[in-house]
This record gives C-alpha cells, structure tokens and sequence, in this order.
C-alpha cells in the first residue's frame, strides 16, 4: 500500500513539473500573430524601416506575417496609375505601399491603421483640432481633381488627408483656389501619406 501511495505522489508530482515547463514555455515564446505597431513610428519618409527609395521587396523584408493585396492608388488620390500593395492583418488593412510608375522602388506609404502614430502622437482618426494642436497655423488644401482635402506637414513631408464630401469639406473654397483656413475642426483623417518632397 505504501508503495502505490509513493507511486501517486511521484506521479503527481512529475504531471506538475511537466505542466509548469509547458507554461513557462508558452509565456517565454512571443506571440506570432500580433503586430507591434510600435516598431512602426510615422516619420519623415519612413513608417518604421520602412523607408522611401526602398524596392517593395526590401521593404517587406522589414515586416512579416501580412497578406499582401494588389489595389489601384488612384483610391487614395494617387494619380500616374501605380499599383498600391496593401498589407493586411487579421483582416484589417494596416498600410499600402506605391511604387513608383513601372518601378519596384518604394514612392509613398498610406498609412490606414490607427494604431500606427507619429512622434506627436497623430495617427488615422486625429481630427482637424488634433492636427492645428500640433501645427497650429496650418491651412487645409483641396485637390480640385479628386476632392480629397489635405493638412500638410511641410517639414516631414506627412499628409493628413480627408476624404470629405462637398457638402461637408474641412475648408471653404468658394472663394478661390487658395488653401483655405480650417473650418469644421471635429472632422477626422481618412489616413496618413509619407511623401517624398513635393
């Protein structure tokens, strides 16, 4: 009897050693289906080491575990007819990449997730007061081919682009084709553009 007693507790015992190894090793191993946005900073002409001038392959050697889609840049108010790769996680588009014209080097990054931020902490979703908080004297831009308005930081060459309706624009640009000041300021960024220099 004191045998199978002996038996049980060592028995037990080796059942929790080999259940606590089994824990220890899932919390020491990262998770890989999460992405970790803050390796990924909005700057000027880069998302991360994502950097403008790269070819699209050596930009994606810069990330992993996206899918990749094929889009059409004029979406997002790219005119040249370029192709725009968007990358995708969990079934939510994280940010697109457009080579230039005929070209697999690396012309600019839409930004499409808000969890991607600048140093200042805008991101997709800031609204026109976050935005003039930052860069307070800035004027809102139209582009007169494809409606989308713009707030620019000229600095860092970043976009903060709305996709507005007439009825309903950032600015007022009744009067002329001049930037205009910003009038509805609780309207939010549609995404964010890292530029090359205009």
């Amino acid at each position: 009897m004191k045998i199978i007693y002996q038996f049980i507790f060592f028995f037990g015992l080796f059942l929790w050693s080999c259940e606590s190894s089994l824990q220890s090793t899932q919390t020491s191993q990262p998770k890989q289906n999460n992405f970790d946005f803050s390796l990924f900073m909005i700057q000027k002409g880069q998302l991360g080491n994502i950097k403008l001038g790269m070819t699209i392959q050596e930009a994606e050697k810069q990330f992993s575990n996206l899918k990749k889609k094929t889009g059409f840049s004029g979406d997002f108010g790219l005119d040249g007819g370029s192709p725009i790769y968007l990358y995708h996680h969990k079934k939510e588009v994280l940010f697109g990449l457009v080579p230039k014209l005929f070209t697999d080097t690396l012309h600019s990054i839409i930004v499409l997730h808000p969890n991607f931020k600048t140093i200042e902490g805008l991101h997709k979703g800031s609204s026109v007061n976050e935005i003039l908080k930052i860069y307070p004297n800035s004027k809102v831009q139209l582009n007169w081919i494809n409606g989308n308005e713009h707030i620019i930081d000229a600095t860092n060459h970043l976009y903060f682009t709305f996709q507005t309706q007439k009825d309903k624009q950032v600015g007022d640009y009744s009067q002329n084709l001049q930037p205009s000041e910003p009038k509805n300021l609780s309207l939010q960024t549609d995404w964010i553009e890292i530029a090359p220099k205009r």
